[in-house]
């Protein structure tokens, strides 16, 4: 019999106007779905709620179940995988996160089903370099809010099926040129890393649909991101943009787009060219006009411009009112 195994303790939930790209599942029920191979068949074990006692160690037992195809146990204190979980061989989900690794049993890498690892939240400060040994199987992987701070340029290559990378929460300045090799990736997560600048590669991936690059230290993007033409969210708050990089002006498939938290003073008339925007966020920059051009938009559900400078805005703001547009509070300084 196949079947799930999950330990994990209960979390608050947290609301977000926009979940980050390759953010961690929030639970093991989460990891399914994200997955084509999830099965509502499978027989699902659980130990977690209000009471559940944290575990050390991926309980002795597990090991025996050899047809096991899903191993959850996050928000528990495991520091190690023991060698015996290179015995269940059928396994294709294996996540751990937020326990207490600081490195990755070899092992791991021998379970060749494996299409979704989680390692997010744990204290890893190598990038998991074996993970390329699942070669074209993994689909997902995850390894925010670690302190990695590089990432081998042969630790991607062979990855050639990834859908979903998250290296969100890190230490990273970069990333290796061998990240062009996986151009089946729909979605990217850097985010809170010490990246300057986004990579060339990174723009080779004409299958992104969502990019997160927040929380970073860029102030402009390669000429080569307007490769990314399927790209619908990008997140780029946080960073020392002085103003929206005109590429971002030839993604005219974009749905959401956050720029908040930057020190942008003017927006482009380019702006009209992003005509399926739902929601725009320019909060927390140093605005005191906007452009007529942004009111043709009336997509727009969403326009966030609070903690700007702006004394008031456009008449033309109608234009998005008719549609039930939800605006937030313009706050001034």
């Amino acid at each position: 019999m196949t079947g799930i195994i999950e330990c994990a303790r209960a979390s608050s939930p947290q609301e977000t106007v926009t979940r980050s790209p390759c953010s961690s599942p929030k639970s093991s029920e989460d990891a399914c779905k994200s997955s084509v191979l999830h099965q509502h068949s499978r027989k699902v074990f659980h130990t977690h709620g209000e009471h559940h006692k944290l575990i050390t160690e991926i309980p002795p037992e597990t090991f025996h179940k050899v047809k096991l195809t899903q191993l959850n146990i996050l928000n528990n204190e495991i520091s190690a995988i023991p060698d015996e979980i290179e015995h269940l061989k059928n396994l294709q989900h294996l996540i751990l996160a937020n326990n207490k690794l600081r490195d990755i049993n070899e092992k791991v890498f021998n379970l060749k089903a494996l299409t979704v690892v989680d390692f997010s939240g744990n204290r890893l400060i190598k990038f998991p370099d074996g993970v390329a040994a699942l070669g074209p199987t993994l689909e997902q992987l995850y390894l925010n809010g670690n302190a990695i701070s590089e990432i081998s340029e042969d630790a991607l290559g062979s990855l050639v099926n990834l859908k979903m990378l998250g290296l969100n929460d890190n230490l990273l300045t970069s990333l290796p040129d061998s990240i062009s090799n996986c151009q089946y990736l729909r979605e990217l997560g850097i985010e809170q890393n010490n990246m300057e600048s986004l990579n060339q590669e990174v723009c080779q991936i004409e299958t992104l649909v969502k990019l997160g690059i927040s929380g970073n230290k860029m102030t402009n993007l390669p000429k080569t991101f307007v490769n990314l033409t399927q790209l619908e969210l990008l997140l780029m708050e946080d960073n020392k943009f002085a103003f929206v990089p005109i590429e971002v002006f030839s993604l005219t498939n974009l749905r959401e787009l956050s720029l908040a938290d930057n020190l942008i003073a003017s927006i482009q008339p380019d702006i009209k060219n992003l005509q399926m925007l739902r929601l725009l966020n320019l909060q927390g920059n140093l605005l005191t006009t906007l452009p007529e051009e942004l009111w043709s938009i009336i997509t727009i559900v969403t326009l966030s411009l609070a903690g700007n400078k702006l004394s008031s805005l456009s008449p033309s703001i109608s234009k998005l009112a008719e549609k039930s547009v939800l605006l937030n509070e313009v706050k001034n300084n």
